[in-house]
């Protein structure tokens, strides 16, 4: 999904900026407040809703 990819995009320029090591890369134990960090700074909260009425 496109708008998936921004966000870790987004998350990835983050992490090298604040931290100079990639986001894709970091240890979910060894860097969970680094994650959480940058996670509450690019929250991902993504809805695809369907249309009720095609056509009309």
């Amino acid at each position: 999904n496109e708008l998936v990819a921004a966000y870790e995009d987004l998350r990835e320029k983050y992490a090298e900026e604040e931290y100079g090591k990639s986001y894709r890369g970091m240890d979910p134990e060894e860097d969970k407040d680094i994650i959480k960090e940058i996670k509450t700074a690019y929250p991902q909260k993504i809805s695809e809703a369907e249309p009720l009425n095609i056509g009309g």
